[in-house]
């Protein structure tokens, strides 16, 4: 799992999303339509904002390599991984603008993925990089929002 990355993950998630909603039809009401619309746009907003802050601190943002500061404000300072976050709000768009069941299948993978595995390595990573610090972050600070 090492070789997938979290942007190759939503990508996939992205496409699964697409490709079942056009095989399988199970569309929904089309009033949701308008929520896809607006979270699209800004989960790509947390996601850059995050990226800006992760650039601008000069830290690794590669998953799989450790990090070399902690950052605790701006999207970091609600939510312990907004990037993610942004990930997980752009396909949760996709699947609402689309408007079928099955366009959720591939942010259900994502949602998964970054639960099961993405997050407890990179928390297990801040823990032995950053100790009582990053503990007590992780006590102000929710995972998702």
């Amino acid at each position: 799992m090492t070789r997938i990355i979290p942007p190759v993950l939503t990508l996939i998630g992205g496409v699964l999303n697409l490709t079942l909603h056009f095989l399988i039809d199970n569309s929904f009401s089309f009033g949701w339509h308008t929520i896809g619309a607006l979270l699209m746009p800004f989960g790509f907003y947390v996601f850059k904002s995050s990226v800006g802050q992760i650039t601008s601190a000069k830290t690794q943002i590669h998953t799989f390599k450790k990090p070399t500061k902690m950052l605790t404000n701006g999207t970091f300072g609600w939510s312990r991984n907004p990037i993610y976050l942004g990930f997980l709000l752009f396909l949760l768009g996709i699947g609402f603008l689309l408007g079928s069941w099955v366009s959720f299948t591939g942010t259900l993978l994502f949602f998964g993925v970054a639960n099961v595995w993405y997050i407890p390595y990179e928390e297990r990573v801040m823990t032995l990089e950053f100790g009582a610090s990053y503990l007590d972050y992780k006590k102000r600070v929710r995972k998702w929002i």
